[in-house]
C-alpha cells in the first residue's frame, strides 16, 4: 500500500513540474506570459504555451426611424504554435489564429504595453 501511495504521489509531483515549466516556444520570451487587456479584448498567455484570447464589441445604430444595439463576442484558446516579432500563431493555420504584433512589448510609466492587431493591450 506504500508503494502505491508513493508512486501516486510521485506522479502528482511530475505533473505539477511539468505544467510549471515554461514552453519551448516562449522561452526566453517571459515578457509575453500573463494577461494583456485593451478596451474590447482580453489575451492570456500562459507559461504552457496555452493561449486564450475573449473579444466583446458592442455597436448602437440609429436612424431617423430605428435604433438597434448588438453585441458581438469571440473567444478561442488554443496553444501557440508560433511566437516571433511579427505574429503570434495560436492553433494551426487551418483552424486557429494569427495576431499580428504591431509593436513588442516595450514599458511605459511602469507597465507593459503591446500593439496587436492594431490595439493597444495592457498587461495586467
Amino acid at each position: 500500500m506504500r508503494l502505491h501511495n508513493s508512486m501516486l504521489m510521485i506522479g502528482c509531483c511530475i505533473t505539477l513540474i511539468a505544467c510549471s515549466q515554461t514552453s519551448p516556444i516562449l522561452k526566453g520570451q517571459d515578457h509575453w506570459i500573463g494577461t494583456w487587456q485593451s478596451p474590447h479584448s482580453e489575451l492570456k498567455i500562459q507559461r504552457d504555451g496555452q493561449l486564450r484570447y475573449h473579444e466583446s464589441q458592442y455597436q448602437q445604430q440609429r436612424t431617423a426611424h430605428s435604433q438597434s444595439e448588438s453585441t458581438e463576442q469571440s473567444e478561442m484558446t488554443a496553444p501557440i504554435t508560433v511566437l516571433n516579432t511579427q505574429y503570434i500563431q495560436a492553433g494551426t493555420p487551418e483552424f486557429g489564429n494569427r495576431f499580428k504584433i504591431d509593436k513588442a512589448p516595450y514599458l511605459l510609466k511602469g507597465h507593459w504595453h503591446a500593439v496587436i492587431d492594431g490595439q493597444d493591450f495592457i498587461k495586467k
